[in-house]
């Protein structure tokens, strides 16, 4: 098997050419799972050059291997050796997504994967320098920017992390497209001894995370307090930046209030970090009093007093976060021994909304007395709400304010009722037209049967030889006058129905058409009624005399209308308002589902 790839440096950008071939694959099924079992059989005397020979993603036969591998060991390492030997040029060849075989080893932790290719791309080029060719191995990036020590880290493949650094501490290792790079994941995921064998052996790692942070931001939050004293002793004051909303690591620590050590070291390396303000202007000190935590407070102010006189683009000062927030009770200790004692304090600082601290008290949502105690713990016994009209003036403002934006809230709050009302009742009306359509059609064929009935007449007519020519043939049964009587009604009714009907859609208001659709359908329940009873009596006086049986058998089975009926409007009664009766009842549910039925 010949070796079908000359030794080319990487570095020229002629490695990863094959990549730019198609975008069709050439490899085939049985290649594909011969590079998967580490078969070098199947890759012997083929036509193609094994760096042309990838998948539809582009990943070689060592990206294949590599991702296939299942257990660790040095035998595994021989198939990597031959392909190499065959083809030295597919150590450096990307798939689709950039990655390396060096990537993917570390992405899943092969070790022995990881040292062997390294060492391989070291004794590759005699003519460059010894060690050059494997870090910029190292150096090559995924389409996201990750290094192979990112991938490792990521995934948390420790001992392979450690080679990775041991083989090249000088080089920074930038961040990734998630803007995390190395020694900032390392922090984040708190991998203690990975830390500081980089902040020992690395000259100058770099610190940067996402959104701004550092990895300092990321220490703070581990409450890693030798870590914190590490990376400032390592990278000095360029780590104490904020991020993209301004907070520093103290901002943080403030926030959270787990690590008062953390804080004194922090003040210790450098006080100005006490006076950085946030992009809505608060420091430290601010968030620390806003979230009650009284010893961070404590520490803040001992070592810098005079950040107390610092107020936030709002006007506001510590006390007044304090205040806001109503951590009184716990801040009580600190507020009166360094905070409102101090002599740099102006207990009478008004914010832009020239409201002070004792305005704040007062718009509190305490009780009056609690509000009297809190003043007279802050602003001594004596003080005096007379004395200073501002005060009492700022706060009938304030009260003025507070009910506009009450009016304004409760205007609101008629308009989406009144609006929600509207919407509501419109879709009520859809509804309604919608069933009152369908029921037109029932009066309609109502009318058209009762119609149909009178003028056909049951038991025919008389001819033009019998007395009274064209009169009914029954005219003198009293069946036959009951049928005309109850046919007559159900045709009227039923008209009366289908012209209420045609009127409903012409209503705007929704409660008046809803009575014009109830009385309309009552009037159809009454018309199919007399039609149930017309059809009966006219059965029975048409069978009476020739099969008295079986009509009153007719009219049984047409009674039995009744009964179910009676049950239908029994069950609807269980749910409907008594007022508007069974059948108007059955209506109002199904129309207007969201009322509470009795």
């Amino acid at each position: 098997m010949e070796s079908h790839s000359s030794l080319e440096d990487p570095t020229s950008g002629n490695a990863s050419q094959p990549n730019q071939i198609g975008t069709s694959r050439s490899m085939t099924c049985v290649l594909y799972k011969a590079a998967a079992a580490g078969d070098i059989n199947a890759f012997k005397n083929i036509e193609k050059p094994l760096d042309h020979l990838f998948t539809v993603t582009k990943n070689t036969v060592l990206h294949i291997y590599i991702t296939a591998i299942v257990r660790e060991s040095e035998s595994k390492t021989i198939f990597i050796n031959e392909i190499l030997d065959e083809c030295p040029s597919v150590l450096w060849q990307t798939n689709s997504k950039n990655e390396t075989p060096l990537h993917l080893a570390a992405r899943y932790g092969h070790i022995e994967v990881v040292s062997f290719l390294i060492q391989r791309a070291k004794n590759l080029y005699q003519d460059l320098e010894r060690g050059e060719t494997a870090r910029e191995m190292l150096w090559m990036t995924t389409q996201e920017k990750d290094t192979a020590l990112h991938e490792a880290l990521s995934h948390s493949h420790l001992e392979v992390a450690t080679l990775l650094i041991k083989e090249d501490p000088n080089y920074s290792y930038f961040a990734n497209d998630a803007g995390e790079t190395p020694l900032y994941i390392a922090v984040e995921r708190n991998f203690r001894d990975l830390v500081l064998d980089i902040l020992d052996k690395c000259q100058s790692p770099a610190y940067g995370g996402p959104l701004g942070r550092t990895a300092l931001h990321a220490t703070v939050l581990r409450d890693g307090t030798e870590i914190v004293s590490k990376l400032l002793e390592k990278l000095g004051g360029q780590i104490m930046k904020a991020d993209q909303n301004g907070w520093t690591p103290l901002h943080l620590v403030a926030y959270l209030g787990i690590n008062c050590q953390s804080t004194k070291l922090l003040l210790e390396f450098d006080e100005q970090i006490a006076y950085m303000r946030d992009i809505e202007g608060r420091t430290g000190l601010h968030i620390a009093a806003y979230c009650g935590h009284d010893d961070l407070m404590a520490e803040i102010i001992s070592s810098c007093p005079d950040c107390c006189e610092l107020v936030d683009k709002r006007g506001w000062n510590a006390l007044h976060f304090a205040i806001s927030a109503l951590h009184l009770q716990s801040l009580f200790e600190v507020i009166e021994e360094d905070l409102m004692n101090h002599p740099k304090v102006n207990r009478m600082v008004y914010n832009k909304q020239n409201l002070n601290a004792c305005d704040f008290l007062l718009a509190g949502e305490k009780s009056q007395g609690k509000k009297m105690e809190y003043i007279k713990r802050v602003f001594g016994e004596k003080y005096d709400f007379s004395a200073c009209s501002r005060v009492l003036m700022a706060w009938h403002e304030f009260e003025r304010s507070v009910k506009r934006e009450d009016e304004m809230k409760r205007k609101e709050e008629e308009v989406k009722k009144k609006k929600d009302k509207e919407e509501k009742d419109l879709d009520r009306q859809e509804r309604l037209i919608k069933s009152a359509q369908t029921n037109l059609v029932m009066a309609t064929l109502i009318t058209t049967v009762a119609f149909a009935a009178g003028i056909t007449m049951p038991g025919g007519f008389v001819g033009g030889e019998g007395p009274h020519p064209g009169s009914a043939v029954l005219r003198s049964s009293a069946a036959f006058k009951a049928f005309i009587i109850f046919d007559t009604i159900s045709f009227v009714l039923s008209s009366v129905a289908m012209v209420m009907h045609l009127a409903i859609p012409w209503i705007n208001e929704y409660y008046a058409s809803f009575k014009y659709f109830l009385l309309a359908w009552s009037l159809i329940g009454y018309a199919t009624t007399s039609m149930v009873l017309a059809f009966a009596t006219g059965i029975y006086a048409v069978l009476a005399q020739s099969s008295s049986g079986l009509a009153v058998a007719s009219c049984i089975l047409c009674l039995t209308y009744f009964p179910i009926m009676e049950i239908i409007n029994l069950r609807a009664l269980r749910h409907a308002p008594r007022l508007l009766g069974s059948t108007n009842g059955v209506v109002l549910k199904c129309l207007c589902p969201d009322i509470e039925m009795n």
